[in-house]
């Protein structure tokens, strides 16, 4: 069993780097790497230059030299020579400690593109993936039967369901992993990541769990991952780890409880083309998400400031920043497992030798709301202006009518204009009506990057759109 405390949110020290205010954290507390800064270069521009007899040096040396190259390394030589690019992009997918992240519901509803932001072309070449199945609950793949029936006993219902809802059951089963495979056809390992909320005995899996486990197909290699708590992001406190054991895992079904060396980095992967309206409206969402990420991670980096202050080359014990709680820290990671338990931390102003850094930090992240708040007030704008009138009432520039403040605003909607006046001329509403609504449903059924399950107007991105600009 794999104590998530000591591997997440509490500090180990002794300390080697500086703080990473470059962290991004999910809702549950779990860690996660942009791609972007996964691959970004660790050396500045004269460092790399500092060999350049490197070219030079026999192929098979030159070979050698790129077995030890972190991913960063390897993600720029797959950008130079096709020799060089033969053999990083090798070594690149099949790094051992990185591994993708995939949302589980989307894998679930069938792996529409318009229905996630990443790169889809980049998920094909993927070899680990780490599957969230966080809302996938019991009821998604029991359809017909109550929440509250399911949760209050799982067990007996599986053990007494008829066989109709079994097949139906197993049909979504299967229909997920194909899915998976279609996405990510080089995928080998998966992770299927579990919120489990309530602490469960023996901390294992459902029958349903080992169901889905159970018809993983051949040829990739699935970990279950068990993550458990009471259900709020501070107190989840253990991950467990099941795998199959045996030659035929499916007919014997003998489990294991690992505890391998974790060295695994949960990696966003990067987002794909932001095109047209639909796209602009996409856009808006990942930055909200990408905000919101490194905005959770700003307590770990509270609480890892105050104990780097008081025990990083020194040792210096100090009681509760709560004037009511009479606790006393004595050693690395107390401080941090008690403020998780009962957010003694909330208030608490970071030490002084960090609180420049704290501040722009903070500014940072200011910034990062601006630009979320931008990117959809953008569409918002456009909606407004053009939706119910006709291409005559609005002339040939309809978007200038929004003055935002700055120039690079003004360059946005720009853009966006041009974008939907793209698509509502190949809908045929150049002359009749020039509609905003229309090129976005246009867009969601001609534009292979926004494909969807449903036709557009029944669709989630136009569900979505309607939500939040529209009602």
């Amino acid at each position: 069993m794999i104590s998530r405390q000591n591997l997440r949110a509490v500090p180990r020290g002794p300390w080697t780097k500086p703080l990473d205010f470059n962290l991004h954290y999910t809702v549950d507390g779990e860690p996660r790497v942009p791609f972007e800064l996964y691959v970004k270069p660790g050396l500045t521009g004269s460092s790399c230059l500092a060999f350049p007899q490197f070219c030079l040096l026999p192929v098979e040396i030159q070979l050698r030299v790129v077995y030890f190259c972190d991913s960063s390394t390897l993600f720029q030589l797959m950008q130079t020579s096709s020799i060089m690019r033969v053999e990083a992009k090798k070594l690149f997918w099949s790094y051992p400690d990185a591994w993708y992240c995939v949302d589980g519901t989307w894998l679930y509803d069938g792996g529409y593109t318009g229905d996630t932001e990443y790169d889809i072309d980049f998920l094909a070449c993927v070899k680990q993936l780490d599957v969230s199945l966080e809302y996938l609950g019991p009821e998604y793949w029991m359809e017909g039967i109550q929440y509250d029936e399911l949760v209050d006993n799982l067990e007996g219902m599986l053990a007494e369901a008829p066989i109709a809802l079994l097949q139906r059951t197993d049909k979504r089963i299967c229909d997920f992993w194909q899915t998976l495979q279609h996405r990510c056809p080089r995928a080998t390992c998966v992770i299927l990541s579990i919120t489990a909320g309530l602490l469960r005995p023996n901390n294992s899996l459902s029958v349903l769990e080992k169901r889905i486990v159970n018809m993983c197909p051949a040829g990739i290699s699935v970990v279950a991952s068990l993550l458990q708590g009471d259900g709020s992001w501070d107190s989840r406190m253990e991950r467990n780890l099941w795998r199959l054991t045996g030659e035929d895992a499916l007919r014997t079904s003998k489990w294991e409880l690992i505890c391998p060396t974790w060295t695994q980095r949960n990696i966003f992967p990067p987002h794909k083309e932001f095109r047209g309206p639909v796209g602009w409206f996409q856009r808006g969402h990942y930055k909200y998400h990408r905000f919101n990420s490194q905005n959770l991670a700003t307590r770990v980096l509270l609480n890892e400031a105050i104990e780097r202050d008081h025990f990083h080359k020194q040792h210096k014990p100090f009681d509760c920043f709560n004037p009511k709680c009479d606790a006393w820290f004595n050693s690395i990671g107390e401080w941090t497992q008690h403020a998780n338990k009962t957010r003694h931390d909330e208030g608490v102003a970071p030490p002084d030798n960090v609180k420049a850094l704290f501040n722009q930090h903070k500014n940072k992240l200011k910034r990062l709301e601006q630009e979320m708040n931008d990117a959809q007030r953008s569409i918002f704008n456009a909606w407004n202006l053009i939706n119910g009138k006709s291409g005559e009432e609005l002339g040939e520039g309809p978007l200038r009518l929004y003055q935002p403040e700055h120039d690079e605003d003004q360059a946005m909607i720009y853009h966006l204009e041009s974008e939907l006046q793209y698509y509502a001329r190949d809908a045929g509403f150049e002359q009749l009506q020039y509609v905003a609504e229309l090129a976005f449903l246009y867009q969601i059924e001609h534009d292979l990057l926004y494909a969807q399950a449903k036709p557009a107007r029944e669709s989630r991105l136009w569900e979505s759109y309607e939500d939040l600009y529209v009602n």
